[in-house]
Parts: structure tokens; C-alpha cells; sequence
């Protein structure tokens, strides 16, 4: 059995949403597609732009790199946008005291029956079938109970790197072998 205390900081609640909603392996394909609408439809504006102004015949190789490079620096600052967006809606909810969890202590008992996930104001049990996916990243361990809602344990808790593959041994000993495993 396994008893982590903590409080979960802002900036890894944060590196949680970014996570789940971005970056995480599971979520390539969501990239791709968003990145490719976005220069499906920058690209067709121009190309529009250009039919309208009729400068379609006096179109030039340069005009093409422009658009590239525009197209580019969008895909390479989106993911830096992402971020943005999330951490303005976290820090929202801070400041709106929607959540208790940066002030509130963390007791995460985790043991052969299932997770237990205790703070002041509540005490939640899951089985480990209620454990639909599993993330080890070099932030945190993540223990998805749906597609959006996760148990947080920081690394940082983790006293040892020997720890860590010990926690991480158990909890794959006893996930159900329906539970998706990303490891980054």
C-alpha cells in the first residue's frame, strides 16, 4: 500500500489540463486535424483573396513561401497559444475560488482494493476497474476515471526514483487489462 500527501500546485494542475487536453500521446490525431484545418482554411483565404482581387495570373513562387512560412509560425506558436488559454482559465478559476484543491492537503492512499483520494471536504473511492487510462509522464502520474478527469499524483511526492517503479509496478499489477497505458 501506498500513502502520498500533498497539495497539487498551479502549475501542475495546469501541465494536467495541457496535458489532457493536448499534448498527451492520444490526442496526436486531434492535433494533426486541428493544425491541418487551420491551413486548410488560411490557405483557402488567400487563394479566394487572390481569385477576388484577380491577381490569380500574376501570381509569383514568393507569394506561395509567404504562405508556407505564415502557415508555419501558426502551427508552431498554437501550441504555445493552447497553454495560454488554459492557464488563463485555471487562474480564473483561482481567483473565482472555484477550487480548493491548491489549498487543501491531498491524501491518496493507494493499495490492493483500489485508490482512495481524501482532502478536507471529501473522500472518494475508486476500484481499479474505474480506471480507464493511465499516464506516467516525466510531471506527474495521471489516473484517468473518464476521457476528462484524472487523479493527479505530482512526481514530486514520490520520495526515490526506486519508489516511483515500485508504485508504478503495483498499479499496473492491478489495473484491468482494458485500461489504456500511455507512458511518455
Amino acid at each position: 500500500m501506498f500513502e502520498f500527501r500533498y497539495i497539487l500546485t498551479q502549475e501542475e494542475y495546469l501541465a494536467y489540463n495541457y496535458y489532457t487536453a493536448w499534448s498527451s500521446p492520444d490526442k496526436r490525431k486531434f492535433r494533426l486535424y486541428y493544425l491541418f484545418r487551420a491551413w486548410f482554411f488560411m490557405t483557402t483565404a488567400q487563394v479566394m483573396y487572390l481569385i477576388l482581387a484577380d491577381k490569380i495570373s500574376n501570381l509569383h513562387f514568393l507569394y506561395y513561401i509567404v504562405i508556407a512560412l505564415i502557415s508555419g509560425l501558426y502551427a508552431f506558436l498554437t501550441p504555445f497559444s493552447v497553454k495560454r488559454t488554459i492557464r488563463k482559465k485555471v487562474d480564473r478559476m483561482v481567483k473565482e475560488n472555484k477550487t480548493s484543491f491548491f489549498e487543501d492537503e491531498t491524501i491518496l492512499t493507494i493499495g490492493e482494493s483500489g485508490i482512495v483520494d481524501r482532502d478536507r471536504l471529501s473522500e472518494t473511492s475508486y476500484k481499479w476497474e474505474a480506471i480507464q487510462k493511465i499516464s506516467y509522464t516525466k510531471q506527474a502520474v495521471y489516473l484517468y476515471t473518464n476521457s476528462l478527469q484524472a487523479i493527479v499524483l505530482p512526481n514530486r511526492v514520490v520520495s526515490e526514483t526506486k519508489q516511483l517503479k515500485e508504485l508504478k509496478q503495483f498499479i499496473d499489477r492491478h489495473l484491468p487489462l482494458s485500461t489504456e497505458v500511455l507512458d511518455q
